[in-house]
């Protein structure tokens, strides 16, 4: 396994940022789950339910921005290159 080459700059992947979110949503809920029923009426019903419809969009949200082509970082802008060649022209 190789990993990427800019693998430091995993905060700015919206696939890892989705994944995340997931991962929290999905905690959140089994963490529900596993709550004992004395207190379970004390947390209010609708929690479950967004949690798991936050997971879902979430886990679907990664998968959809791991096939988009990401924003390349920003880089400093290069210098123009001289009309039909490979040549750099010098800076101003």
């Amino acid at each position: 396994m190789n990993l990427v080459e800019d693998w430091r700059e995993w905060k700015r992947w919206w696939s890892m940022r989705w994944i995340i979110v997931s991962t929290f949503c999905s905690a959140a809920a089994l963490a529900y789950a596993t709550l004992p029923t004395d207190w379970l009426p004390s947390v209010p019903g609708w929690v479950k339910g967004a949690l798991a419809a936050g997971a879902m969009f979430s886990g679907g949200a990664a998968g959809v921005s791991r096939v988009i082509v990401q924003q390349p970082k920003s880089a400093a802008p290069s210098r123009p290159t001289v009309p039909g060649s490979d040549e750099r022209l010098p800076p101003a």
